[in-house]
C-alpha cells in the first residue's frame, strides 16, 4: 500500500509514521519545513518531500510521484497567531490547502482513500444538556480556528458529493501523548514539572484556567482510529474520535503532580474562563465503535505518565553537559 501523509513532521504525522512502520506500506511524507522532527530510526520508513500545502504545481508532482492508495491530510494550522485576529492563516492552510490537495488528487485521475481530520472545536459552546456530543450536534464555534475547521470539513464533504471522492472526515477531540508541543496544556504542564525536577526552574508552576473540562484521547489510539476508518468506514461520513468522558484541567494537573515527589507551588494566571474557552465538552464515539469496533485503550493516566517521562528524558543533561 502506498500512503501519502501531509504535515508528516507534525505531531499526528510523526505518530502515523510510527503506526505504519510495522505494516507493508510505502510512505511518502509532505512537509513545509526543512527541519524534520522525525526520529532517525523512522526516517528510513518515509520519503520526505518538501512542499507548501497551497502549492498546486508541487502537489500535482507529488501525487504523480507517490501514486497514493491512501492519503492522510494532517497539514493544518492549529494555533492562530495573536496578531492574526481574523484567522487568515488558519483559513489559508486549513481551507485553501485542503482544496489545493483535493484538486491535485482529482486531476491525477487516481482514486485514493482520503482522511481529512476535523476538530471538536467545531462544536464550540455546547449547552450542558447537549453533552455527550454526537456527529449531528450543531456547530457553535468560538474561535477563527474552529470556523476554519468547519469550512475545511464542509469543503471535503462537497468534494465527496460533487466528485464521489473517497473522503472520510472526523471530529477529533483533544488528544495527548509523548512529544506533544507545549502549546497544548497537558504537555506544557508535564514540561514545567520535568524542568522543576531537573532544577531548571523554581518549584512554581504558572497555570491558566483550570475549570474547563475536556475529552482527551491518547494520540496512539487516535492513529488506530484513523486507520480503522480508512479500512472500514464509509466515504462521505464523519466520525467522532474521543474517549467518551471528560477531565477538568485541574484534574489533569493533579494527576501529573501525583507523579512527582517535588513540592510544587501553583500560581494562577487566568483564574476565570475566557470568552473563547469552551467550559465543558464530552464526545460520543458510538458511531465509530459500531462501524469499526474502535474504542480507546490507553487511559489518560497512562498518557500523562508517558508525557512526563518523555520530558524527563528529553530534558536530562546529555554527555556534554547540556540539555536537548
Amino acid at each position: 500500500m502506498r500512503v501519502l501523509i501531509t504535515g508528516v513532521t507534525g505531531f499526528s504525522g510523526r505518530y502515523m509514521v510510527n503506526f505504519l512502520a510495522g505494516k507493508e506500506c510505502q510512505i511518502y511524507g509532505i512537509h513545509s519545513s526543512k527541519k524534520s522532527w522525525l526520529d532517525d530510526s523512522i526516517l528510513k520508513e518515509v520519503k520526505l518531500i518538501g512542499c507548501d500545502i497551497c502549492d498546486s504545481a508541487g502537489l500535482k508532482r507529488i501525487i504523480k510521484e507517490s501514486v497514493p492508495d491512501v492519503v492522510f491530510h494532517f497539514a493544518s494550522k492549529t494555533r492562530v497567531d495573536m496578531n492574526d485576529s481574523c484567522g487568515w492563516s488558519a483559513h489559508k492552510i486549513n481551507v485553501l490547502g485542503t482544496m489545493t490537495l483535493l484538486d491535485a488528487i482529482l486531476g491525477s485521475g487516481l482514486d485514493p482513500k482520503i482522511l481529512v481530520p476535523g476538530s471538536s472545536a467545531e462544536f464550540g459552546l455546547v449547552k450542558d444538556d447537549k453533552n455527550p456530543i454526537t456527529e449531528d450536534s450543531p456547530f457553535r464555534p468560538l474561535t477563527p480556528y474552529a470556523v476554519s475547521k468547519i469550512a475545511q470539513s464542509m469543503t471535503a464533504a462537497q468534494y465527496y458529493l460533487t466528485h464521489q471522492m473517497k473522503i472520510f472526515r472526523t471530529h477529533t477531540f483533544n488528544y495527548l501523548g509523548p512529544g506533544q508541543s507545549t502549546d497544548f496544556v497537558c504537555s506544557a504542564f508535564a514540561r514545567q514539572i520535568a524542568d522543576i525536577e531537573m532544577g531548571n526552574k523554581p518549584a512554581v508552576m504558572t497555570v491558566g484556567n483550570l475549570a474547563a473540562y475536556r475529552d482527551f484521547t491518547d494520540i496512539r489510539d487516535v492513529m488506530d482510529a484513523y486507520w480503522k476508518i480508512i479500512a472500514k468506514g464509509t466515504p462521505g461520513e464523519v466520525y467522532n474520535i474521543c474517549s467518551g468522558h471528560s477531565f477538568s484541567i485541574r484534574q489533569i494537573l493533579e494527576l501529573l503532580l501525583s507523579y512527582t515527589d517535588v513540592d510544587i507551588h501553583i500560581e494562577l494566571t487566568q483564574p476565570e474562563i475566557a470568552s473563547s474557552d469552551v467550559p465543558f465538552q464530552t464526545g460520543s464515539y458510538d458511531k465509530l465503535n459500531r462501524v469499526t469496533g474502535w474504542r480507546p485503550v490507553i487511559s489518560e493516566k497512562n498518557s500523562l505518565k508517558d508525557m512526563l517521562d518523555y520530558w524527563r528524558k528529553a530534558l536530562k543533561p546529555n554527555i556534554s553537559g547540556g540539555n536537548v
